[in-house]
């Protein structure tokens, strides 16, 4: 499966959420914005219909990012720290 294939499947299955790719973002603070690799919103905090890229104005229910070869363990813990 690619990455976020099984959460498709599931928010589909059940009809319960978006599955966003890294195209649409969300503020993780005052001047910072992170869109992950995969990002799951249920309909209670982002309603079911049309979806826009960009900002959300909230924040998801689910992130998952893909480490690449080239990431370091310390820029991963980074962006961990920010989506909590």
């Amino acid at each position: 499966l690619r990455p976020g294939g099984a959460i498709l499947a599931y928010a589909d299955a059940h009809d319960c959420g978006h599955v966003m790719g890294n195209d649409s973002w969300f503020r993780t603070g005052p001047r910072t914005m992170r869109g992950g690799d995969v990002s799951f919103y249920t309909y209670e905090r982002l309603p079911k219909g049309f979806v826009p890229d960009g900002d959300l104005g909230c924040v998801p229910d689910l992130v998952g990012e893909v480490k690449s070869p080239s990431d370091r363990w310390g820029e991963i813990f980074a962006k961990v720290g920010e989506y909590l």
